[in-house]
């Protein structure tokens, strides 16, 4: 953990040398509390975890080649000697690049503004020309970037291996594609770019599609609220970075507000869900009103809704007319001004949908509805080409998975068929004997199994 010596050292040149503020300031907000409706906490959360960030970077990288003796008790330890490090340095740190600031009012409206006042204090204080128009704050930004950038490569590294034991332990779907090893790198490629592809997700929606993709139903109708529970389960248990949205499915909110409220409350309290996604306006606006009052953040779905299926007459693109764009347009306001944090626009023309991003406040997620919403969401299937057929206009498959997958089970039947699979790097021995040869191998695979389990000290585990 030594990269973290460098942020005190740069504090204290500030402090020295670039000290702009007295240090009253450090008991004022400026305003900044308007902002946050009067809490300041995630303020100092960001600042904290920016710090951890690093920090935990720095502790993976220095250990990244090493095996971990007695995990159990030195990787809490190293968590928290990281978290209380870089409590006493991003205080120190903050103070620092606190008290350089030039004009704090000038600062804010520069963040407010989308710029990086930190960034300006750091080249305005050092100014010291180093070769050409190289300063030295210049430099220590090149330092702040380049730290970053290791620290995120070292823990996909290490995000990557645990997702690779992890399939070979067979405890997440798909285990033979992401244990699989390309033989032109050597490494779990697959796996490498699931983590990367996931670390720069920001949300996981667990979508009732999973019906058509993963349940074999032609429509997302059939797909029962116990369903989606089980499902999302299972990836708040993976993911701990994203923002995890449950879609609630067809008729566990439609009867009622408090059916709503309870089906709602089981992805937050069982699955361990941050919010869910409703589809439609009209009575879901009332729903989302009353879902909000609770505590319960709630995401709108507009356009598409595969829920109304039947009554759209099939998978159509919606919007396409003056009176549906009208009443998609007054459906979003509507969840918006009832409370929702975000809406999905779905098989939407993109001029409605730019119209619709354009009205609204909150942010706008397409999926079919062109490049103007403030985000995109496709079917994780569709994006990696698991799904076969053709697909809708919208999806762009990033791989073709389906095709590996084949291969992968056309190549263990051909192996197991020919008796190349398993072979003596497969077996286990008795009694510290070498495993069969080609000529001695005989009786059945159970028959030379069973002996394993009971003799001698190897172990029939996954992982190792």
């Amino acid at each position: 953990m030594s990269g973290w010596k460098g942020f005190p050292f740069f504090a204290l040149i500030l402090l020295f040398f670039a000290n702009h503020q007295s240090p009253s300031v450090l008991t004022q907000t400026f305003g900044a509390e308007k902002d946050n409706n009067g809490n300041m906490l995630a303020t100092f959360a960001l600042g904290f975890f920016m710090s951890i960030f690093i920090l935990y970077g720095f502790d993976t990288a220095g250990t990244f080649g090493e095996e971990t003796i007695d995990p159990g008790r030195h990787a809490p330890r190293g968590v928290l000697s990281s978290v209380w490090i870089s409590g006493i340095v991003g205080v120190v740190f903050l103070l620092a690049v606190i008290l350089s600031l030039q004009s704090i009012p000038d600062a804010m409206a520069e963040g407010l503004a989308g710029g990086f006042p930190i960034a300006t204090t750091i080249t305005t204080n050092l100014t010291a020309q180093i070769v050409g128009g190289l300063t030295v704050g210049k430099l220590y930004l090149v330092v702040i970037l380049a730290s970053v950038f290791v620290c995120t490569l070292a823990i996909q590294g290490a995000a990557t291996r645990m997702m690779f034991s992890m399939s070979r332990d067979r405890h997440l779907p798909l285990g033979s594609v992401w244990g699989h090893v390309n033989k032109t790198f050597r490494t779990p490629a697959n796996a490498a770019v699931a983590v990367g592809i996931l670390a720069a997700i920001p949300i996981l929606l667990v979508g009732d599609s999973l019906g058509m993709v993963m349940l074999g139903h032609p429509t997302t109708l059939p797909v029962t609220l116990d369903d989606m529970l089980h499902h999302a389960k299972a990836v708040a248990r993976g993911a701990k970075q994203a923002l995890l949205v449950g879609d609630m499915p067809f008729m566990s909110y439609h009867a009622s507000v408090e059916q709503a409220i309870t089906s709602a409350g089981r992805f937050v309290q069982e699955a361990g869900m941050h919010a869910v996604k409703l589809e439609g306006g009209g009575r879901v606006i009332e729903i989302t009103r009353r879902l909000t009052e609770i505590g319960i953040p709630v995401m709108g779905h507009v356009g598409l809704t595969p829920q109304f299926v039947h009554q759209m007459g099939g998978f159509k693109v919606q919007g396409k007319t003056d009176a549906q764009a009208a009443r998609i347009l007054a459906d979003a306001k509507g969840l918006e001004q009832a409370g929702a944090f975000s809406i999905v626009l779905e098989g939407v023309p993109s001029k409605l949908a730019s119209a619709i991003t354009q009205a609204l406040r909150i942010p706008t997620i397409g999926i079919g509805a062109g490049p103007a919403t403030d985000g995109q969401v496709l079917v994780l299937h569709d994006m990696l080409g698991l799904t076969s057929g053709k697909a809708p206009k919208f999806v762009k498959r990033y791989a073709n998975l389906a095709e590996e997958i084949a291969r992968a089970a056309t190549a263990y039947a051909d192996d197991v068929r020919d008796g190349k699979f398993p072979g003596p790097e497969h077996e286990y021995s008795a009694n510290g004997s070498a495993p069969a040869t080609d000529s001695t191998r005989q009786g059945s695979p159970r028959t030379r199994g069973e002996a394993s389990e009971f003799v001698g000290s190897e172990e029939v585990r996954y992982g190792g």
